[in-house]
């Protein structure tokens, strides 16, 4: 992958924050998809093609916490990232459920 749907990989670099993962562009440039993958940032191009910009090093974090947390509880819903996102997990939770999480 050297674009994905128009974005370079230079652009998807500086927009997903992958050098404040620790990951050197040229590693990345090896395996796009999986090192997205393993940063957290696996929905970054498809955010992206929405116009919005990827999350910050410190949402991957607070998003990664509260998915362990409801997965642990047995409220996550594992097929959600497949149908697009954790938008629809939060409603389904509770927004005052997502607050606490986040808020931790």
């Amino acid at each position: 992958m050297t674009t994905a749907n128009s974005f370079t990989l230079e652009e998807i670099y500086a927009a997903a924050h992958v050098a404040k993962f620790g990951v050197a562009f040229e590693s990345f440039a090896k395996d796009p998809d999986g090192t997205l993958e393993r940063i957290g940032q696996h929905d970054a191009v498809r955010i992206m093609e929405s116009g919005m910009r990827p999350l910050l090093p410190e949402q991957v974090r607070l998003r990664e916490q509260a998915v362990a947390q409801w997965i642990s509880e047995g409220t996550w819903d594992r097929g959600l990232r497949e149908r697009g996102g954790a938008r629809g997990q939060v409603a389904a939770v509770g927004a005052s459920r997502a607050r606490v999480v986040l808020a931790a």
